[in-house]
């Protein structure tokens, strides 16, 4: 009887520990480098450069749209190029990436890939700028990690 008991509270414990790692973010710890957003984008390597947001979506988030050249920020279009698509809350704080929240790696012509594995962070929303941080992980090949700062566009 007492094995038996033993033995349902070991399934029990097992089963609390998998339910309780399967949360949003997962569980693994993951950190905002200081630095530049940098990584790889389809195996290729990838250095933001420039970042704005759309004003059509801007209700209650910014959609970012961050880029690794420059261009003429907030036209309807930016660069036909690898990039990162990421929505960034209006107050400042910490976001776990996971089914509510999620990053996309985006590859012309038109190949999105979601990343749900990773942190936001928000430093500062003024009204022309957003100062935040990301490290988003899907595998080997698509992974970003640093600071970042866009424009806001109005119109």
């Amino acid at each position: 009887m007492i094995q038996k008991k033993l033995t349902v509270f070991a399934l029990a414990l097992f089963i609390s520990v998998l339910v309780g790692n399967c949360g949003e973010g997962g569980s693994t710890p993951f950190v905002v480098s200081d630095s530049n957003l940098s990584g790889v984008i389809g195996g290729l390597d990838w250095e933001f450069v420039q970042g704005d947001t759309d004003a059509f979506f801007a209700d209650e988030e910014h959609h970012a749209k961050l880029y690794s050249s420059s261009y003429t920020a907030c036209e309807p279009f930016g660069p036909s190029e690898p990039k990162v698509l990421v929505r960034l809350p209006k107050t400042p704080g910490e976001y776990l990436l996971g089914a509510n929240r999620s990053a996309t790696f985006f590859e012309p012509p038109g190949e999105n890939t979601i990343v749900m594995e990773g942190r936001l962070e928000v430093y500062e929303v003024s009204d022309t700028v957003i100062k935040a941080g990301l490290h988003a992980v899907f595998d080997s090949l698509y992974t970003v990690n640093g600071r970042f700062e866009v424009e806001i566009c109005t119109e």
